[in-house]
């Protein structure tokens, strides 16, 4: 009986099986819209440099997003190159690689550093939105960066990914549970607040703004999860095929 597997499909592939005149057009096509995204992102970046729509620590998370997408579009558009050029096995392209393996691995666990600045705003509700205590950010930045470079080296020693991906899955259902679990703790903030006669204690202006900007912030990352848990969940399916086969996997 036949057997059939995903199967992940890349130069290497398309070299053997005859397919490069296709590789070479569903790539360009790709680096097509790398190109647009840079305008994408441009525009972005302006808006988020021009409003402060959000407190400090959240638009410093929003700067490291801009600066980590436009690394990853760049570092892609060198992959590319490479590819084309049939240079896939020199260190240059290793190093494209490694760069977006760690990349890959920072998106992961943005939406938890999200969660966990979200538990900062709720515990310092009274003066979160006078103060900026930069050093939350900074730590936050910092732990998700050496976590990632961390991972990406590991992602590139072991055989199977399979673990690594099931991780990250597991992360960040903690982190949509605590999502959770932090909207409907503001919703009973926030209904305290606009009931003072039976509120045990009165809500400063500010502190009923840091209540709202926390309830948007949950609404607008909550829809967020989806894109990061599917591709965990179909890499985790394909390196286990891979794996099944006896194949080791390569990071393109």
């Amino acid at each position: 009986m036949a057997r059939h597997y995903l199967i992940y499909y890349n130069g290497t592939q398309s070299r053997l099986d005859g397919t490069w005149s296709f590789y070479c057009a569903i790539t360009s096509v790709e680096l097509v819209g790398i190109i647009i995204n840079y305008f994408g992102l441009f525009f972005t970046t302006y808006l988020l440099l021009k409003t402060n729509a959000y407190h400090f620590n959240i638009r410093m998370i929003w700067g490291f997003i801009g600066v980590e997408y436009f690394t990853q579009l760049t570092d892609r558009t060198a992959q590319i190159f490479l590819i084309f050029n049939h240079e896939e096995d020199g260190q240059a392209f290793l190093a494209t690689s490694l760069i977006r393996c760690l990349l890959y691995f920072i998106v992961s666990l943005l939406l938890p550093a999200i969660v966990v600045e979200r538990l900062c705003a709720c515990f310092y509700l009274k003066d979160y939105e006078r103060k900026k205590r930069s050093h939350i950010s900074f730590l936050i930045l910092l732990t998700i960066t050496s976590t990632g470079f961390l991972l990406s080296l590991e992602y590139h020693r072991v055989d199977s990914t399979v673990v690594l991906h099931i991780s990250m899955l597991v992360i960040n259902l903690i982190a949509s549970v605590m999502n959770l679990m932090i909207e409907k703790y503001n919703y009973r903030k926030l209904r305290e607040s606009t009931n003072l006669n039976k509120s045990r204690r009165g809500y400063s202006l500010a502190e009923r703004f840091q209540i709202s900007e926390n309830l948007r912030t949950c609404l607008v990352w909550f829809s967020h999860y989806d894109s990061v848990l599917s591709p965990h969940g179909t890499m985790a399916k394909r390196n286990q095929a891979a794996l099944s086969k006896g194949k080791r996997t390569v990071f393109k």
